[in-house]
């Protein structure tokens, strides 16, 4: 029974056209496949293009894009491009981001590289006078009412005695705090 079985499906493979099993073919992997077994026929260079849009959509790092630019060096696929896309994936703290923003100093990424170095320095600011800097640093940036908020605040709860209270009425006349620092 397993050698029917076995015949039988060797039969059924043996029976697929060129064409079909060239319409199978979804990997790299199958794509070398049928280049061996149909080595030279009409759809190799569909097959060649395949395989190189199929390694060109997996490149997820830089690294992964020099070797697809190392292996084909004339590609029309917009690999500079794809390279920006993965610089930019890659960053994941503010040195890395300021890293991309002077490579493509103008380029696709630049607004939202500039907007999570200002989040991640202003999530980074546990003192008031980090949030200071912050404020200097960031004077447009998308939390400074944020970060002046907890400026005051900090000043607030800073404050012990009477002269410390008045301190704060004098330095923040509209601060969220007056009414009880008053």
């Amino acid at each position: 029974v397993e050698q029917i079985v076995d015949i039988n499906q060797r039969v059924v493979l043996n029976m697929k056209s060129e064409s079909q099993i060239f319409n199978a073919c979804k990997t790299v992997a199958d794509y070398e496949k049928y280049k061996k077994l149909f080595p030279g026929v009409k759809y190799t260079s569909t097959v060649e293009s395949k395989i190189e849009n199929l390694e060109f959509s997996s490149c997820k790092t830089t690294q992964d894009c020099k070797k697809f630019k190392e292996k084909y060096p004339n590609t029309s696929l917009p690999i500079d491009n794809k390279w920006e896309d993965c610089y930019y994936n890659q960053c994941n703290t503010i040195e890395l981001l300021n890293s991309y923003l002077k490579a493509y100093p103008n380029g696709r990424y630049k607004s939202k590289a500039e907007e999570r170095i200002d989040l991640m320095e202003y999530e980074k600011c546990k003192t008031s006078q980090e949030l200071r800097s912050y404020t200097i640093n960031f004077p447009n940036g998308r939390y400074i009412y944020s970060a002046e908020e907890r400026i005051d605040k900090y000043n607030f709860e800073a404050c012990t005695s009477v002269e410390d209270y008045k301190g704060y009425i004098r330095k923040y006349p509209n601060g969220k705090f007056i009414y009880k620092a008053q």
